[in-house]
């Protein structure tokens, strides 16, 4: 079957990650016993199975008398867990168990069955070994909210969260530090569903606006977000944790900005953020940015720095539908209130409708490298550009921007190095079929035109540099005739799956 310019655009690489410790699926409340064996986990741990359906409060959390939800597990304290043994916290206190004995230990898996488990709302919760909280093998289970206070070393895979009533606001998934309780650490979040809404087509400017339920809000360090899907909320994924990644996630559908970055130490890969909806013009007072940062020092906002963030291969693509009633014009890469240091942008594309494509106000010992920056229409604003320049007074110093394809550029301070950048006057004179399929052309004068020196290693799809004499400039490498672990071999190399990002 052809696939569309957009499909292509979305195209990325298949993550490459351990596979889950099933290989079968489970058949609700009638499993055999020899089968769960088969596909427990390996060594000590235990797998406890919840059901909504066929499960009983009064249940023992076997696969022949499960436990009714997540909500009434963590309620009747079925966990094992540890909290500081004096509160509030201080960085001496000691952990302490809680529920000593219980039948949920350190280490042990929780699979939960189709229907509705509650809300999952824990406060006080460190454990010794990682406890995991995963979709049953083909189940899909329903959560309205998970709320994570001062914890550590929980993984949740494979979950839906979505509100249990709508019109109503807040954030599906909370992973927070207390003041009282202590911070949060170590938490992964993985292959979940999230969102207001399934379809959205229905909704006024006000349900973006008000009724909008926000994705992820990470306050905690070491929180990993990778390969969720969130659909029709506020804000997508923030986060103002240090050494957080958050990677391969598809924000579709947003009225306020997709990604937040806020912490030391981030990791933004391979994301997909589309489809911007409300602005100025329909009542929403908040700028819409694909990724937002500023730093927050001792004198509020635009003092101090945001440190040692990377930033590659996301797609940020303001709408597939500029004439939509309610489409909004979408910063790519705003980063306003600086200072920025030791930041690494390579191998993005940002094609939106606005003049902030890619801007750093007060950028230090930074590179922006190999991105693609391109209008979605020829109307105002716009057309993006990449810029670099100073913050309240303080310039950018020593940054690398080279290799990118912009429609624009405009570039200042203490040694800002402009090697090999090209404007983008005719799209179509590069791309197959701009902005949706931004395959290099044979023809492009992109190809084999780049700076070797400060070229990034590999494309945003994973084609090693240089396939020519030279790198390429822009986001994608043209190579003809690569083949992908999806099995499809193109012309342009960017065949795409629906399994990406």
């Amino acid at each position: 079957m052809p696939r569309s310019p957009l499909s292509r655009l979305l195209r990325s690489l298949p993550e490459s990650r351990p596979a889950p410790p099933c290989v079968a699926v489970a058949v609700r409340a009638a499993l055999p016993l020899v089968l769960v064996a088969a596909i427990a986990p390996p060594g000590s741990a235990i797998v406890h199975h919840v059901d909504p359906i066929a499960g009983s409060a009064a249940g023992d959390g076997t696969v022949l008398n499960p436990w009714l939800s997540l909500e009434q597990v963590w309620a009747d304290g079925l966990i094992e867990t540890r909290v500081w043994d004096e509160l509030p916290y201080d960085p001496d206190d000691v952990l302490e168990p809680v529920n000593p004995g219980a039948p949920v230990q350190p280490g042990d898996t929780l699979w939960l069955y189709g229907g509705d488990h509650g809300a999952f709302d824990v406060r006080g919760a460190y454990n010794e070994q990682t406890i995991t909280v995963a979709a049953a093998p083909g189940e899909t289970p329903y959560l309205s909210r998970i709320e994570l206070e001062a914890a550590q070393n929980w993984h949740f895979r494979g979950l839906t969260v979505r509100p249990s009533q709508w019109p109503s606001s807040g954030t599906l998934v909370r992973i927070q530090d207390h003041g009282w309780w202590g911070p949060t650490w170590d938490v992964v979040v993985e292959d979940c569903e999230l969102y207001t809404a399934l379809d959205a087509s229905s909704w006024t400017a006000i349900d973006w606006i008000d009724n909008a339920w926000s994705g992820f809000n990470v306050t905690g360090d070491r929180v990993e977000i990778r390969g969720n899907r969130l659909r029709n909320v506020r804000h997508g994924i923030t986060v103002s944790g240090e050494d957080a990644v958050v990677s391969r996630n598809r924000i579709d559908g947003f009225s306020a900005d997709g990604m937040r970055g806020l912490g030391d130490g981030g990791a933004f890969l391979y994301n997909v953020v589309m489809n911007a909806f409300v602005g100025s013009g329909h009542g929403d007072g908040n700028h819409d940015d694909g990724f937002q940062s500023w730093s927050n020092g001792p004198g509020g906002v635009g003092t101090g720095e945001v440190r040692d963030v990377v930033l590659r291969g996301n797609l940020f693509l303001n709408g597939e539908d500029p004439d939509h009633p309610l489409h909004s014009t979408l910063q790519g890469i705003g980063c306003f209130d600086g200072l920025f240091v030791n930041w690494t942008v390579e191998d993005n594309v940002v094609a939106t409708d606005h003049w902030h494509g890619i801007s750093f106000y007060g950028m230090v010992d930074s590179r922006i490298v190999n991105n693609t920056v391109l209008d979605i229409n020829d109307s105002s604003p716009g057309p993006p550009w990449i810029r670099v320049t100073s913050s309240n007074g303080t310039p950018s110093e020593n940054v690398v921007v080279a290799n990118n394809l912009s429609t624009s550029y405009s570039l200042s301070g203490t040694n800002v190095l402009d090697a090999s950048n090209r404007t983008i006057v005719d799209a179509a004179s590069h791309f197959v079929a701009p902005p949706l399929d931004l395959t290099l052309l044979a023809t492009s004068t992109a190809l084999d035109a780049g700076d070797a020196l400060h070229a990034t290693a590999r494309d945003r799809l994973g084609v090693a540099r240089p396939q020519g004499a030279l790198p390429d400039q822009g986001a994608l490498e043209r190579c003809p005739g690569c083949l992908f672990a999806d099995g499809f071999e193109s012309q342009d190399a960017y065949a795409w799956s629906r399994r990406s990002p």
